[in-house]
């Protein structure tokens, strides 16, 4: 078998060479280690291309964002909206991380009160969210829509530090639900209407990440005010830093500012 191999062989390359077509060799860069020391230096070239291309990316993307940051704080209306999202931040933490320690430890309550007093903030801001397309629908001014909302989480939470019963707090977790979802569910409606052209998402973006330094400052503010002064001065504190974050915005966006 292997002489029928040869003979094979031998016939396949007279028929080529008769055909005019020349055997092919197999393709050599040189020797093996040559070609090990260029392979390499192709990966290295090649892997500083990306990294090259990955850090222009980086200073692109934080160029984009102070860009938007900037755009936003130059605009009336977004500066009120930044304050604005202070307060609710700030409500928004008093509903989360002080509720535990005001019905468990000073109105003795349980777990289920707890729960309900939660579900209370959460109907309110399912309330409030509902309730700014009807009055968008009926011409109310987003700026009279956010500034309502969080004067009334602000006032709220001032009641809440005077030590209501159980059952004037679910009225006033309700209410601080519905006052925060007042002042920040326009806000894209806002952010869509002021936006310059082709920077809407950079707007957005700056908008959430100081919306989250926000709430970021305000939870852990709550937390070690509830724990270390007590419910009361916690929400007492949260009541006036709110009030004066509504009043800042008041200002910042003022009424004869363009309507959005």
């Amino acid at each position: 078998p292997s002489g029928l191999s040869e003979v094979a062989c031998d016939a396949n390359k007279s028929v080529a060479v008769r055909a005019g077509i020349k055997p092919v060799r197999a393709a050599s860069d040189g020797p093996p280690r040559v070609t090990a020391e260029r392979d390499k230096a192709r990966v290295l070239e090649g892997l500083e291309t990306v990294s090259a291309a990955a850090e222009e990316r980086r200073e692109s993307a934080l160029r984009s964002a102070l860009r938007g940051l900037r755009e936003l704080l130059a605009q009336p209306a977004l500066r009120g909206l930044v304050a604005l999202d202070l307060a609710a931040a700030l409500a928004t933490a008093a509903v989360t991380v002080v509720t535990v320690h005001l019905v468990r430890a000073e109105l003795d309550g349980s777990e289920r009160m707890m729960t309900a007093a939660l579900v209370a903030a959460g109907a309110g801001s399912v309330a409030g969210a509902l309730l700014v397309p009807r009055l968008l629908e009926r011409s109310w001014a987003k700026r009279a829509i956010m500034l309502a909302g969080g004067g009334l989480a602000a006032l709220a939470l001032l009641a809440a530090a005077l030590g209501p019963g159980f059952g004037a707090l679910l009225a006033l977790w309700f209410t601080l639900g519905l006052g925060g979802a007042l002042a920040t569910t326009p806000a894209g409606a806002l952010l869509r209407a002021l936006a310059p052209p082709g920077r809407k998402l950079a707007l957005y973006a700056s908008r959430f990440a100081l919306a989250n330094a926000a709430a970021m400052l305000a939870y852990p503010a709550a937390g070690w005010l509830a724990s270390g002064q007590g419910s009361t001065a916690a929400l007492l504190v949260l009541a006036v830093v709110a009030l004066a974050a509504v009043a800042a915005a008041a200002r910042l966006w003022p009424a004869e500012a363009p309507r959005a």
